[in-house]
């Protein structure tokens, strides 16, 4: 599952660039919105479809509200970032799995990052 990679395309074209070559030049665009939906519908829906679900149901099997059956780890670290990413790209993907976002809650309110999270400086991506 390599979510990110897969919808790379409309990640580009969301944040204003035609191709990764614009990216790295920072040429932007802002004639993208039929190329943004058209990427949206065939890349970014059918990914988060298939990915959200996997990410669910790993969370559900480990039967601790973290991703190891042993209580946090660093993946509950990395996916709540990805989580946190997801929802900054487009929040409306995550209402369909509140799973999720119960377990981003969750995560953010363990002690030792609570103040990080809250003061730390929010990034557009």
């Amino acid at each position: 599952m390599d979510f990110r990679r897969s919808v790379f395309p409309y990640l580009l074209a969301k944040n204003g660039f035609k191709t990764y070559q614009d990216f790295l030049n920072g040429k932007i665009s802002n004639d993208l919105d039929e190329m943004r939906e058209k990427l949206y519908n065939e890349l970014w829906i059918p990914n988060s479809q298939h990915a959200l679900p996997i990410l669910e149901k790993l969370l559900k099997e480990a039967g601790t509200g973290f991703f190891g059956k042993d209580g946090v780890t660093w993946v509950d670290f990395n996916v709540v970032e990805y989580i946190n990413t997801l929802e900054g790209m487009d929040p409306e993907t995550l209402n369909k799995y509140p799973e999720l976002i119960n377990f981003k809650q969750r995560v953010y309110e363990l002690p030792q990052i609570k103040n990080y999270v809250e003061t730390r400086k929010i990034s557009p991506v």
